[in-house]
C-alpha cells in the first residue's frame, strides 16, 4: 500500500533523528521522537491488519525497532535525572528539518556541484521529517497549514534545482491525502509545483 509505505519512508527520517539524539546523550529527546514515531505507526496498524499486505510486515518491523529502542532509551532516562526535560517531538522535528535545509543552502551556494548528492540528501531528510509532522493522525488542518509554507518550496527546490523525482512524487502524494484546508481550492494549490 502506497499510504503505509510512504509513511514508513517519512518514519525512518524520525527514528534516525531519534537515534541521533541517543547518540548525542539526549535520551529524554530521543524517547520523544521515539514515541512520536510509535504514535504515528499505531495509527497505521489498522489500515495494515484489514489488508494483510506486504506493507503491514515492513510496518511491524519498524514498530518493534523502534519500540526496543524507546525502551531502552527509557531506561537511560529513569537512570538520568538530569536528563528529564520535557521535550515536544515536533519542535524537535521542526527544528532538525530547518537546520538541515539552511545547512544544504549554504553548502550548495559555497560548494557548488561537488556537494550535490550531500545537499540533495539534506533536503529529502528535512522534507521527510516535515511530512511527519504532516501525516501524524493528531496533526490538525492548522498545522497542516503552518508547514505548507515549509513544505512547498523545498518539494519546488527538489523538483527544479535536483531533478528529484522520488521525493517530489512522495510530497505529492502525501500533501493529497491530508490537505491543509478541507477546500478544494487548497488542494489544488497544494498540488501545483
Amino acid at each position: 500500500d502506497t499510504e503505509v509505505d510512504d509513511t514508513c519512508s517519512c518514519l525512518r527520517s524520525l527514528v534516525d533523528l531519534g537515534d541521533a539524539k541517543a547518540n548525542e546523550e539526549e535520551p529524554s529527546a530521543a524517547l520523544a521522537l521515539y514515541l512520536k514515531a510509535l504514535h504515528i505507526l499505531k495509527a497505521l496498524v489498522p489500515k495494515t491488519q484489514i489488508r494483510g499486505d506486504r506493507s503491514g510486515t515492513d510496518l511491524a518491523a519498524l514498530f518493534v525497532a523502534t519500540l526496543d529502542k524507546a525502551q531502552v532509551v527509557a531506561t537511560l532516562v529513569d537512570q538520568d535525572s538530569a536528563s528529564r526535560q520535557v521535550w515536544v517531538p515536533e519542535s524537535l522535528v521542526f527544528r532538525e528539518a530547518t537546520h538541515l535545509c539552511c545547512e544544504a543552502a549554504v553548502q550548495e551556494k559555497f560548494e557548488g556541484p561537488a556537494a550535490l548528492a550531500t545537499v540533495r540528501t539534506q533536503f529529502q531528510k528535512a522534507l521527510r521529517l516535515l511530512l511527519c509532522l504532516w501525516l501524524a493522525p493528531d496533526a490538525t488542518i492548522d498545522d497542516r497549514t503552518a508547514l505548507l509554507p515549509y513544505v512547498q518550496p523545498l518539494v519546488l527546490h527538489l523538483q527544479q534545482a535536483h531533478r528529484d523525482p522520488v521525493s517530489v512524487a512522495l510530497a505529492k502524494r502525501c500533501l493529497a491525502r491530508h490537505s491543509a484546508r478541507p477546500d478544494s481550492t487548497n488542494r489544488d494549490r497544494s498540488m501545483s509545483y
